[in-house]
C-alpha cells in the first residue's frame, strides 16, 4: 500500500566549505553567500495551499541580500515561489547553485512548503506542479 503523509515543512541547509587550507590563506577576501530560497504557498492541486511559505522564502532572501558587501563579499540569491517553484525550475536552480560556489563560500538552501513521506520513508518536497497520483 502506498501511503503518503502530508505535512508542512521548512528546511534550512547551511553548508560551509571551509577547508584547513582555507584557514591559512592570507587573502582577505570575504566568503560569498549563495542562497536558493523556495516557497510554495499555492499549489496547482486544490486543497494544499499554505499561508506563508512563499512570503517566508522571499523575506529570507531579501534579509540575507542586505549583507552583500558587509558580512559577505557577495550575496547571490535565487528565489522560486508558487508557480515558479516547479520540479523543473527547482532542478535547474540546484544546478545553478552548484555552479556558483567556491570551496570557501557559504550556501543556504531554504525550502518551505508541503512534503510527503513515501512508503519507504523517503521525504519528497511538494513543488507547485505536483499532482497526487
Amino acid at each position: 500500500m502506498n501511503v503518503l503523509r502530508r505535512f508542512t515543512i521548512t528546511v534550512v541547509i547551511l553548508v560551509a566549505g571551509f577547508t584547513p587550507a582555507a584557514w591559512g590563506q592570507t587573502e582577505k577576501r570575504l566568503p560569498n553567500l549563495t542562497v536558493l530560497s523556495i516557497g510554495v504557498s499555492h499549489h496547482k492541486a486544490p486543497g494544499k495551499d499554505l499561508r506563508y511559505a512563499a512570503k517566508d522564502a522571499r523575506d529570507l532572501a531579501a534579509a540575507l541580500k542586505l549583507h552583500d558587501g558587509k558580512l559577505f563579499g557577495k550575496v547571490q540569491t535565487r528565489t522560486l515561489t508558487d508557480a515558479e517553484a516547479t520540479r523543473k525550475n527547482i532542478e535547474e536552480a540546484l544546478d545553478w547553485l552548484a555552479k556558483q560556489v567556491r570551496p570557501d563560500d557559504y550556501v543556504i538552501v531554504f525550502v518551505a512548503g508541503h512534503g510527503n513521506i513515501d512508503a519507504l520513508g523517503h521525504y519528497n518536497f511538494v513543488p507547485h506542479d505536483f499532482e497526487p497520483g
